[in-house]
């Protein structure tokens, strides 16, 4: 019946009125030969129809390709190409026109194909062929040629485990395909993309359904989709595409230079790519594999607090044996000479002890305490707002299908339940355990440990400062890694400014408790570094980095560092001990030689080669920002991370082999493990697997796979996460017990430095 229609109609030419030239239209109706290139001369008034009719196939079910082309074609009187078949109708023009890279005008395509949507064989329906009829025609009133050809597409199904190459990917020219699942269930499916050459185009997963939606708002806001450059990868749950996906390649760059979503590329012809398909970790596995993470801390911290109660028996059992050594103690005298009752303005000469800065003991507990509670409600108020903004990029993420709009690790990005990249969220945990661990061990020691009045005073209120900050860490590393970008990477590091300057002022508070400085002053600094931070992700293009946030950061770091330094040397009297060298400049009739000369000639070498090691710390950071090797958050972090690495070495040093304390077999054991775990999470944090300064499409060229040993599951910034954890963790204990073995020391015997 239909060949006989068609025969019909190609007997006849039909004549109707064109409304907008008045002229007669004739419509030459012809049967369509696939794989036959057709040449056609089309006008105002001459249009084509072809109509095909697709063999019914034997095993392999087909779908059509439709490629047209042509060369004398203008813009104003594009070729208008019209496919129906049931039940949609599918439309474009020739040439086709895109928007160029730079915005500046328009680049015109005259090879341009599309792939017809057999609803039929998407349902299922193996046998399944549909007519379709193609219409060429055009408003041009010169004659235009163009060239038709219909193929039968036997490369449409992609198989899992197989390699699918794609010879050709061009603006025009969109391809799609099509998976089913060999079996239905629970598990996870890898698509993994992969270019020989440089090349911008975009990845769509979408529902099988017809039209499949290739261009356009609609192909823009249906289904997951990234750009790719030379390598992507889109993970999705099976339960989501329960009879499997169509995945679209669709060319969006107008010229070598690609547009906006690969700023940069130069993209190489001929492409070609590459299509895989692999399953990956069924989502049920996600609560065993936490189950085994949370299994491996419940035996770490089992095995950290019986050391911990081991060595608190161990030096119970060794203070008998101090007593012996120290007849003060023993004889039960713990006397106080005048000099330690001297005020601190006037502390100025190098025999200061611990007793002449530490007689306001209930005030510094108070003070102590204020830390913990200004960190609590840091992390309370900080907190929601960024939980809020957590969940919201997600849901945008789930609703627009938008993968460029976070920075993922795509080759190990574990989808799982509302989340998608679990496994990063998850890894953080790490951060929480550890601070719940240190939280239980401080308070441990404050239970079992006399406070004396001898050794360092101990002040708990900071112990759970920076406990309760490592938890808030956790917390709002797992809201970054969420929807991880350059906006919101201050979610990341915040914590990570305030637990480095906590630990600062502990090792500082030490030996300096009556002039440590308040929580107020501290947190004040906290909130400058973190206003700087958002300053460094707002203004970010090159210029504005050169001759504006780096003389900013430049300037107010250096005024810091002085005043800094002028504090630790005069002993926080800054304003006294200027007035006093002012007093000494006007009125003493020394040589200027002598009055310049500083009078505490040890501090002063310290401050000098402390400001030296900032100066280098600052230019060699300074130069990594410009450069775009670090990001502005990264960079202070660096700044910060490098003070506490000082500090660390000179309390040591000062300790060990200045003044012959010696240090406490404890925090040598947790001092090593610190800085092993620390050098090692340092060479995974440096190894990137993403890069906020580049496109989404490029920073997916760093993408990694998950590590086979680590179930699969876990990548390497997922190990930097446990062992970055751990090593904050051993160096907090490293604090908390670096002045063990003077505990019995009495304070007017301890050195300040």
């Amino acid at each position: 019946m239909i060949s006989a229609n068609i025969s019909f109609f190609m007997l006849i030419t039909t004549s109707v009125f064109a409304l907008t030239t008045g002229d007669l239209i004739n419509v030459i109706v012809k049967e369509g030969i696939f794989s036959n290139r057709t040449e056609v001369t089309l006008n105002s008034t001459t249009r084509r129809l072809f109509v095909f009719t697709p063999q019914t196939p034997s095993s392999n079910p087909y779908n059509v390709h439709v490629w047209t082309n042509n060369s004398n074609v203008s813009k104003d009187h594009p070729v208008i190409v019209t496919v129906e078949q049931e039940p949609d109708v599918l439309k474009w023009s020739i040439p086709l026109t895109l928007e160029s890279s730079n915005g500046k005008g328009f680049v015109l395509f005259n090879d341009t194909s599309r792939t017809l949507c057999n609803s039929k064989i998407l349902s299922g329906d193996v046998n399944g062929t549909q007519n379709f009829t193609v219409s060429l025609s055009t408003f041009s009133p010169d004659n235009v040629n163009v060239s038709l050809k219909v193929v039968e597409r036997t490369e449409f199904y992609l198989t899992k485990g197989k390699p699918h190459n794609i010879s050709i990917v061009a603006p025009g020219r969109p391809q799609y395909f099509l998976y089913k699942p060999d079996f239905i269930g629970d598990f996870g499916i890898e698509i993994n993309i992969a270019s020989s050459k440089n090349i911008c185009f975009t990845a769509v997963v979408q529902k099988i359904k017809c039209p499949v939606y290739v261009s356009g708002q609609v192909f823009f806001e249906d289904g997951i989709r990234q750009t790719v450059v030379t390598k992507g990868t889109i993970r999705i749950n099976s339960a989501n595409f329960p009879d499997g996906f169509i995945l679209i390649i669709a060319k969006g760059n107008a010229e070598n230079s690609c547009e906006e979503a690969c700023p940069g590329v130069i993209c190489e012809n001929p492409p070609e790519v590459t299509i895989e398909i692999r399953n990956t970790i069924p989502e049920n596995e996600y609560i065993f594999i936490t189950l085994k993470v949370l299994g491996c801390i419940a035996g770490f911290s089992a095995v950290t607090i019986l050391t911990c109660c081991f060595f608190s028996w161990w030096e119970k059992r060794q203070e008998p044996a101090y007593n012996i050594f120290n007849s003060d103690l023993f004889n039960g005298e713990n006397h106080m000479d005048e000099e330690t009752h001297r005020d601190t303005e006037n502390s100025n000469n190098n025999d200061t002890t611990v007793a002449s800065l530490c007689r306001s003991l209930e005030r510094n507990k108070i003070k102590a305490h204020n830390y913990w509670l200004h960190v609590v409600n840091i992390a309370i108020f900080y907190g929601i707002p960024v939980v809020q903004l957590a969940a919201i990029y997600q849901g945008i993420v789930n609703k627009t299908g938008d993968e460029d709009s976070c920075y993922y690790n795509f080759g190990c990005a574990n989808p799982g339940w509302f989340l998608s990249d679990f496994n990063h969220v998850q890894s953080n945990i790490g951060y929480i355990t550890m601070g719940i661990l240190f939280l239980v061990i401080v308070l441990y020691r404050r239970r079992v440990l006399p406070e004396r009045e001898t050794g360092i005073p101990v002040y708990y209120g900071t112990y759970y400062a920076m406990a309760t900050a490592l938890i808030s860490e956790g917390i709002l590393s797992a809201c970054y890694h969420v929807c991880p970008t350059n906006t919101n990477f201050q979610f990341d590091v915040s914590f990570m400014y305030v637990m480095i300057i906590l630990y600062l002022l502990k090792l500082y508070q030490n030996r300096h408790s009556d002039i440590a400085a308040s929580a107020y002053s501290t947190f004040t600094v906290v909130g400058f570094i973190v206003f700087m931070a958002v300053i460094g992700i707002i203004v970010d293009e090159d210029q504005h980095r050169a001759f504006i946030v780096v003389p900013l950061v430049v300037v107010t770091y250096t005024t810091l560092c002085i005043y800094i330094s002028l504090k630790i040397y005069y002993f926080d009297s800054v304003l006294t001990g200027l007035q006093q060298q002012w007093m000494r400049f006007r009125e003493s009739y020394e040589p200027i030689q002598e009055i310049l000369t500083p009078q505490k000639k040890g501090r002063f070498v310290i401050t000098i080669i402390v400001n030296l090691c900032n100066l280098a710390f600052l230019i060699s950071g300074t130069l990594l920002y410009v450069n775009r090797t670090l990001d502005f958050g990264t960079f202070l972090l660096v700044l910060l991370m490098g003070n506490a690495v000082l500090y660390s070495i000179f309390y040591v040093v000062m300790k060990t082999l200045i003044h012959c304390e010696g240090i406490s077999v404890q925090a040598v054991i947790y001092g090593v493990l610190g800085v092993a775990l620390g050098v090692q999470s340092m060479i995974l944090f440096l190894d990137k697997n993403t890069q906020m300064a580049l496109s989404p499409a490029e920073s997916r060229n760093y993408n990694q796979r998950c590590l086979q040993w680590f179930w699969n599951f876990y990548d390497k910034h997922d190990l930097w996460h446990f062992t970055s954890a751990g090593a904050i963790y051993f160096v907090f204990m490293f604090l908390l017990c670096l002045d063990d073995n003077i505990v019995l020391k009495e304070r007017r015997h301890i050195p300040v430095f």
